[in-house]
């Protein structure tokens, strides 16, 4: 049987719908859940930011995680929204630097 993992993809902005959207496009991916958070962080010149943020947390099995993460750029890229951070169950955070 297929290990399953959850996902957490941390997004600030006002893509939040689109993105989840996308995601649940993805054949196997049976829900999403949308977590509100408030999010705080410092841009390229250590302005502080404050933006409506949102978790999207997905439980897929592992063998769909790479189509989930391969949604994020397509979206992210077409709005004004901020990807901050992805980390799965395993613990493995990826941090983003700059605005995407």
């Amino acid at each position: 049987m297929e290990k399953q993992k959850k996902i957490s993809i941390y997004i600030a902005g006002d893509c939040v719908d689109s993105l989840n959207d996308n995601i649940l496009t993805i054949p196997g991916i049976g829900g999403s859940t949308i977590i509100p958070v408030n999010g705080y962080w410092l841009d390229d010149d250590t302005n502080l930011i404050e933006e409506d943020s949102y978790i999207i947390q997905v439980i897929a099995n592992e063998n769909l995680v790479r189509k989930v993460l391969y949604k994020i750029p397509l979206v992210v890229d077409d709005q004004d929204c901020v990807l901050v951070t992805i980390e799965d169950v395993d613990s493995l955070l990826i941090k983003l630097n700059k605005l995407l």
